[in-house]
């Protein structure tokens, strides 16, 4: 069930809102670009090239724009959240086990409640989706396998995730530096204290359908930060009984990556970070977070 290209395991609910529309429609968007969704953080010292990351994609994202390459190439270290191709995955298997999955004995019936039993079967039905294999799944597993299995069936893999290929590209190359563990990582959602909430945040996004999806694609690809985070967490940061998902899932996250960045400003160094791109909007993120603390900030435009 966990292979390599399940991972991350925590970014897939958002994934889903980057990659749900068709693949036609990721083709017509690419023709309104006007910025990219990278940034420049100056220091006195460095530059750190910051991209927001899709992770979930095809090969029409392919070729990149020459302005992220060129980023890459001027860097001497690569930053990820956490190298996609040195993940250990009979470790990771493990802790899925123990963590995400009820002892015999027990399942989803009669542990999550029935409200939400009903929509997950409804949205199961609605894909086309076997029941079985999610049953004996705690909530926080069975929300990201199937936001995966769905990504699958539409078509994306991470093998075509930025984050993978540039972690491809860096390997012998050049130093590949971690903002996180997997076992953080894996934290977040079989530690996270409301894991039924967790699953009705996904079935939440899932079913807002195509459109919103499509909708979401389009910004990113426009490098409209505002607009993307007007559709993706600010109705949810309106709605208290999500607030512990989104300071766990991100914002919380921010401060601490936002901080590691800071640490890069100050050596002599180029760095190229490759983070989610929901990490990066918002008064929350961390393009926001760097701009608060006087580091010179600019969002690339296509084209440059």
């Amino acid at each position: 069930m966990m292979k390599r290209k399940c991972l991350p395991l925590f970014l897939v609910w958002i994934l889903i809102v980057f990659f749900f529309a068709p693949q036609a429609f990721a083709q017509r968007a690419a023709a309104d670009q006007s910025r990219s969704f990278m940034w420049e953080v100056k220091s006195a010292t460095t530059t750190v090239y910051i991209l927001g990351s899709i992770h979930f994609a095809n090969p029409d994202l392919y070729p990149l724009p020459t302005i992220i390459e060129d980023a890459f190439e001027k860097s001497s270290v690569l930053v990820v959240e956490v190298n996609p191709l040195t993940i250990n995955l009979k470790r990771v298997k493990k802790i899925v086990q123990k963590k995400g999955m009820y002892p015999d004995g027990e399942s989803l019936q009669g542990s999550i409640s029935d409200k939400l039993l009903s929509d997950l079967r409804g949205s199961l039905e609605k894909h086309k989706i076997p029941i079985q294999g999610f049953i004996s799944m705690k909530p926080g597993l069975c929300a990201i396998t199937l936001a995966s299995v769905l990504l699958m069936k539409m078509g994306y893999s991470p093998d075509y995730g930025i984050d993978q290929y540039f972690a491809k590209k860096a390997t012998g190359k050049k130093p590949i530096i971690e903002l996180e563990t997997i076992d953080q990582q894996l934290s977040l959602i079989f530690d996270m204290p409301d894991q039924e909430l967790f699953l009705k945040y996904t079935l939440s996004d899932i079913a807002k359908g195509e459109n919103f999806m499509a909708k979401t694609v389009e910004q990113w690809k426009a490098g409209d930060a505002e607009a993307l985070f007007g559709l993706l967490l600010k109705p949810y940061a309106k709605d208290p009984q999500f607030k512990p998902i989104l300071d766990k899932m991100y914002f919380d996250r921010n401060f601490k990556m936002a901080a590691r960045i800071e640490g890069f400003l100050k050596i002599k160094k180029t760095y190229f970070v490759v983070v989610g791109a929901a990490h990066l909007i918002g008064e929350k993120g961390i393009i926001k977070i760097l701009e608060k603390r006087n580091y010179k900030v600019r969002q690339f435009a296509q084209g440059e």
